[in-house]
């Protein structure tokens, strides 16, 4: 049996390592297409600052965790 991260290579580690992020935060791609909207629509709503500023950014990538869209959407989007 082998055990886990033994026998991947760097690219499979680093896809893994992708997948853990996108199950605990959500990509800008992700969220406009979950909300219905443009990527474009999203971008203007964050520079007007009627949506959740980010969670996390690695390198120039905003996530945001599920709980903090929650957040928002539970409160009426505003």
């Amino acid at each position: 049996m082998q055990r886990q991260g033994e026998g991947e290579t760097p690219d499979q580690a680093g896809r893994q390592e992708r997948k853990a992020i996108e199950r605990l935060a959500y990509r800008l791609d992700e969220l406009a297409k979950g909300l219905g909207i443009s990527r474009r629509t999203l971008e203007r709503e964050r520079s007007a600052g009627r949506f959740p500023q980010p969670d996390l950014t690695i390198g120039k990538a905003p996530l945001w965790k599920p709980e903090t869209i929650q957040r928002w959407i539970d409160g009426g989007g505003h």
